[in-house]
């Protein structure tokens, strides 16, 4: 920490306690920090008891400066200056957080994590991997060359068409489209040309035929106005044939009346 104000202090123990929680008890020396009113009003809005031991007594927190003076004697082996000082801290915790205790018969991280942490020594091993899961194969697969449609995101078409390249793992694809521009979509983006695609590709060129017919209507319509307020057109040419009208179906079904129940 750059300084240890009651600020600060406060500010990480709020870290560590959204990290491992609020705990019962904090051990403390009677640093000034501790002992004043913002310090003690942090500790009761969160129901931490407070222990300190006496004055210039360390050895009250035995746990504690034990930790300080062998991480001071790795830092000294190491030979850390200040430029590579959070480089050699790093290598020394993860260490010493790895390393099995006597007494427990467990590491630092085991009885933290509940898991053996991994180190680069476990890199010249091959055993780890023998336990390791088989990754499950994914339910939508392409094969390379295959003609799919692809996820549209920046233009109004909804879909854009081209060829498989080649796979990025087991759920990316790098796909060709008919323009020639490369992209990269998840499986999930992708789909087969197929029946359902076609059906929504061919209820979309329906949707727009109709439009183009519509549109088709109505210009002639305003081209029959114009000639009908000409008084040089003839009739025969003011004649606009209207869309025939859908045909209503209804359903045969008799429907009856509900009986209704009759109170004496």
């Amino acid at each position: 920490m750059p300084n240890i104000t009651t600020t600060s202090t406060i500010l990480k123990c709020e870290e560590i306690l959204a990290t491992f929680g609020i705990p019962d008890v904090i051990v403390s020396d009677h640093g000034t920090q501790f002992n004043s009113r913002e310090f003690k009003d942090f500790l009761k809005r969160n129901g931490i008891q407070h222990k300190q031991g006496a004055p210039y007594h360390p050895a009250t927190n035995g746990q504690a400066e034990r930790f300080v003076q062998t991480l001071k004697t790795k830092l000294k082996a190491a030979k850390a200056v200040e430029a590579n000082v959070k480089k050699a801290l790093n290598t020394i915790l993860l260490a010493y957080r790895r390393s099995i205790h006597p007494e427990t018969n467990k590491s630092p991280a085991m009885l933290m994590l509940g898991i053996q942490i991994q180190t680069k020594l476990d890199l010249m091993t091959k055993s780890s991997q023998k336990n390791l899961p088989k990754p499950e194969k994914p339910k939508k697969q392409f094969s390379q060359e295959e003609r799919v449609a692809v996820r549209d995101y920046l233009s109004t078409h909804k879909w854009q068409f081209g060829k498989v390249l080649e796979s990025s793992g087991n759920l990316h694809y790098q796909v060709r489209l008919d323009d020639n521009r490369t992209w990269r979509r998840h499986a999930d983006q992708m789909r087969r040309v197929g029946q359902d695609l076609g059906n929504r590709v061919e209820g979309e060129q329906h949707l727009q035929q109709q439009r183009g017919n519509e549109d088709s209507y109505e210009q002639q319509a305003e081209t029959s106005i114009a000639r009908s307020s000409d008084p040089t057109s003839s009739a025969s040419e003011v004649h606009v044939s209207a869309p025939s009208s859908p045909e209503i179906r209804r359903s045969s079904r008799i429907s009856k009346q509900p009986d209704i129940w009759q109170y004496q």
